[in-house]
C-alpha cells in the first residue's frame, strides 16, 4: 500500500498560519473577558460610591485578587469605614471578588480602610 499523499508546501503553510491565527484570537478573547470582568466589578464600586470613589486598580495572581480603590479629593481617614462598610463590602459581595483582598486609599495613598476594617 502506497503512503497517503502529503499536501502541498503551500497548504500546510496556510493550515500552520490559520492555526496560529485561531490560537491567538482564543488567547485574545479570553483576555478581554477577564479584563471586562474586572472593570465591570471595579466600576460597580465606583459607581454605587457616589463619586467617594474614583477609581480603582486590580491585581490578580493565581487565584488571589488584590483591589485598592482611590478616594475622590477630601475623602480621608473619618470616612474610610463607612466607605468600607456601606459602599465597598456590599458590592463586591455581589461580584466575583467577594473573596478580594481590598484597600480604599485617599488622594496621597494613605490606606484608609480595607476589607480588615470592622463594621458595626
Amino acid at each position: 500500500m502506497p503512503p497517503p499523499e502529503r499536501p502541498p508546501a503551500g497548504r500546510r503553510v496556510l493550515l500552520g498560519c490559520g492555526a496560529a491565527i485561531a490560537a491567538l484570537l482564543i488567547v485574545a478573547v479570553a483576555v478581554a473577558l477577564v479584563l471586562s470582568i474586572a472593570l465591570r466589578n471595579g466600576n460597580a464600586v465606583v459607581e454605587a460610591s457616589g463619586g467617594r470613589i474614583t477609581s480603582f486598580h486590580a491585581f490578580t495572581n493565581g487565584p488571589k485578587t488584590s483591589v485598592t480603590f482611590v478616594a475622590a479629593r477630601g475623602i480621608d481617614l473619618p470616612d474610610g469605614p463607612s466607605l468600607a462598610c456601606d459602599v465597598v463590602r456590599p458590592v463586591l459581595a455581589r461580584t466575583g471578588w467577594a473573596a478580594a483582598e481590598w484597600t480604599i486609599v485617599n488622594r496621597a495613598g494613605d490606606v484608609i480602610a480595607s476589607d480588615q476594617t470592622p463594621c458595626l
